[in-house]
């Protein structure tokens, strides 16, 4: 999926993800000035997206509660701030759910939920082309986490199928030296048999935020980068007046 250039991106870590590489499959993503993913546009800025290409999202409260895309629906459970649980709707039918449980974490929240939306939609991921797409929405998508998928059990097939799969896969991560994965490792038990996947990621740099403003002669009035009032910011990146300070 191509989606349209421009908003800017949050970032939540000091790299930023420059390639995804899985089997024959490499992307290389390019940056604007601005640190938005070249090639990708969210709307609104600084908000949660609502309709994205073909994508279209629902919430409840902040936390991303459904993806729709064609025939497709993705329902997404939340437990302790995680999501847990996902069901796949095809023409309203269900034909796909997963229960996903964690054992790591990873310095930006954005990979986080990329991987972890990969794994909760397909256990035996096909592509590495929705951590490519979800990397460059996840920052305006609401609630996120840091924790990064364990275990993943998937049922595949509807009530009733001659043939349906059960998938029971354990993710594990190789890290670089200041925490950001390298390669994504998982161990795919389908049924009675077992495969193994990698998936590549690439960091360049430190992405910043230009221009950088200390926190001297601070404005009153704080937001976070989802646009909600802060009252007293602590670290992070916070915006006042039309301007982002980093902390």
């Amino acid at each position: 999926m191509l989606l349209v250039a421009g908003a800017s991106m949050t970032v939540f870590g000091q790299k930023r993800l420059k390639t995804v590489s899985y089997k024959s499959e490499n992307y290389s993503l390019e940056y604007n000035s601005d640190g938005s993913v070249q090639g990708y546009s969210v709307s609104p800025v600084g908000g949660k997206v609502t309709e994205c290409s073909d994508l279209y999202f629902t919430y409840n409260g902040d936390q991303l509660a459904s993806i729709k895309w064609e025939s497709e629906q993705y329902d997404i459970t939340w437990t302790d701030g995680k999501p847990s649980h996902m069901d796949t709707y095809y023409k309203n039918r269900l034909i796909y759910f997963s229960d996903m449980t964690y054992n790591d974490q990873c310095p930006d929240a954005a990979i986080a939920f990329a991987i972890d939306f990969l794994a909760g939609h397909f256990a035996d991921p096909e592509g590495a082309d929705l951590i490519v797409t979800f990397y460059a929405l996840a920052p305006y998508l609401g609630t996120l986490t840091n924790e990064l998928v364990g275990n993943v059990k998937a049922t595949d097939g509807e009530e009733g199928d001659s043939e349906i799969d059960y998938y029971d896969c354990d993710y594990t991560y190789v890290k670089d030296g200041d925490g950001y994965p390298i390669e994504v490792r998982i161990d795919v038990k389908k049924n009675s048999k077992t495969r193994n996947r990698v998936i590549y990621l690439g960091w360049e740099g430190t992405a910043g935020i230009s221009p950088q403003t200390s926190l001297q002669n601070e404005p009153k009035q704080w937001y976070d980068l989802f646009g909600r009032r802060v009252e007293q910011p602590t670290k992070g990146i916070f915006l006042s007046e039309g301007k982002k300070y980093v902390k």
